[in-house]
């Protein structure tokens, strides 16, 4: 999906201006330069993999003024609420809630039709 830039309007992001609507910016797609963009993409792939995910996380990065990135967590349980992200990063790509559900839960019914109940 998408990424998100989380811009806390004032001071830093934390958990009051994680939870109170309006604190933060968000920005998707994140305003960041192409390069960059596909080398956090593909690092959160490869973090996906290893981790042994399947079907869908959201990865938390954080950004070095001078380009560098690393990861915080990855989290195969997301939010799903107004000021969640993973819905923030699927609008990034053109997805509404309703189709970002059925993406996410597609792969368990494919996978649940191959099983004899």
């Amino acid at each position: 999906m998408g990424l998100v830039e989380i811009v806390a309007l004032a001071g830093v992001y934390d958990y009051r201006t994680k939870y109170t609507k309006g604190a933060s910016e968000y920005r998707c797609p994140a305003q960041l330069e192409p390069g960059l963009t596909a080398a956090i993409a593909a690092a959160a792939g490869r973090l996906f993999a290893a981790a042994g995910c399947r079907d869908f996380a959201r990865a938390d990065v954080m950004l070095e003024p001078d380009g560098r990135f690393y990861f915080l967590e990855i989290n195969t349980l997301p939010g799903m609420t107004e000021t969640s992200l993973m819905p923030k990063s699927a609008s990034g790509v053109g997805l509404d809630f309703p189709a970002l559900v059925r993406r996410m839960i597609a792969p368990a019914l494919a996978r649940a039709a191959g099983v004899p109940s």
